[in-house]
């Protein structure tokens, strides 16, 4: 099975309606779907996985989401590597990379 039939089942699994249960769990199924994506593309280490879960946290805080708006996040990524053990400036160019991506499929919604 490759990414995108993944992708195409966790799709499918999604709730219909506007109860915050029904949100979580769609929330929680995006983020399975964004992490399907990012391993099919490119494989992040544990501190990179760490980094990019909390830039999309702070990105998905913001409205509106357009890429642009994401470039304005990248500076989260810099300030995440003064913060977080072990991390490299390689680190952070691979997260901004895949971030970026997957801004991009976001605006696309």
């Amino acid at each position: 099975m490759n990414v995108n039939e993944v992708v195409q089942r966790i799709t499918k699994l999604q709730l219909n309606g506007e109860d915050l249960r029904a949100q979580a769990y769609n929330e929680a199924l995006m983020a399975a779907i964004h992490i399907v994506e990012s391993q099919g593309r490119t494989h992040l280490n544990k501190n990179q996985q760490r980094m990019l879960q909390e830039v999309i946290k702070q990105y998905d805080i913001t409205k509106p989401k357009t890429v642009l708006h994401a470039l304005e996040h990248l500076s989260m990524i810099a300030f995440l590597l003064d913060e977080m053990d072990e991390v490299t400036e390689e680190d952070c160019i691979m997260v901004a990379q895949v971030f970026l991506d997957w801004a991009l499929k976001q605006e696309d919604v």
